[in-house]
């Protein structure tokens, strides 16, 4: 989705540098204001507050950043572009421009997806063919292999289903968003993997989804889990599944994993 991405928040040596800073700061200012005269003190308070509640503003946005979905990334670049204003660290220059473009043209290309996914119902020859023909005329566009993979999987047809997931994971452009396609992606060739009664391959999907998903994208690691955990369940393999659901329940962030594992956990 983001083409040579140069932003202050993609950079992550920066992003623990400034963590770090922010965190000396705070225990500095902690520290003087308890040998501090009182007339000093609530200065000291009032400048740690300030430090603490930037801490916040950032730690909700880069949370927010981690749930995106497609619908509201420009929303997000928003709000990225408010806080960057905010702290002398925001883009009003052509390349920013350009990239708020190429979201808005992405944006585009997830609705007429979507149109022609409605469109064709249940019909998935007519689907196949619909999402073949949008292929045709954009060959790079790997949103839409990824709907084909569906509609592939639907009418059991698994070996093209799996290949065209591939595909749309070797053109997706690098950036912020990829590893939220990955493994997205990766979660749905364990399912496509299961039906054709592969499960070691389904099982060693979704473990590589959960490898793919960093640390603190943990709701989508979360999802996963829950994937492997389920699956472990179809095959009888309850104390993996357990386990597997216990994970998805310490990950999640949302509440929804975290409700459909627990579901699962009481049932057992």
């Amino acid at each position: 989705m983001f083409r040579k991405v140069k932003r202050w928040w993609n950079d992550n040596a920066l992003l623990i540098f400034a963590q770090g800073l922010l965190g000396t700061l705070r225990t500095l200012f902690r520290i003087e204001e308890m040998f501090a005269p009182p007339q000093r003190q609530a200065k000291l308070r009032r400048f740690r507050e300030e430090i603490e509640a930037d801490e916040r503003e950032k730690n909700d946005l880069l949370r927010e950043i981690d749930s995106m979905v497609p619908h509201r990334t420009e929303e997000m670049l928003d709000k990225v572009d408010a806080f960057g204003a905010k702290h002398g660290t925001g883009r009003d220059d052509s390349e920013w421009q350009a990239q708020r473009a190429m979201v808005r043209a992405d944006r585009a290309e997830l609705d007429a997806l979507v149109a022609i996914n409605e469109s064709a119902g249940e019909d998935n020859v007519r689907a196949i063919a619909a999402f073949e023909a949008y292929i045709t005329a954009n060959p790079q566009s790997s949103s839409a292999y990824k709907w084909l993979a569906g509609r592939l999987t639907k009418s059991a047809d698994y070996d093209a289903a799996l290949a065209a997931y591939e595909t749309a994971i070797r053109l997706h452009p690098s950036g912020i968003t990829r590893y939220i396609t990955v493994v997205t992606i990766k979660n749905a060739v364990a399912e496509v993997h299961f039906l054709k009664g592969d499960t070691n391959a389904a099982i060693r999907s979704f473990k590589e989804a959960i490898a793919e998903s960093p640390e603190s994208k943990i709701t989508l690691r979360a999802m996963s889990y829950l994937g492997l955990g389920n699956l472990y369940e179809k095959i009888g393999n309850m104390s993996e599944a357990k386990v597997a659901w216990k994970k998805a329940i310490a990950y999640d962030e949302t509440g929804v994993v975290k409700a459909e594992a627990q579901k699962k956990l009481k049932s057992r």
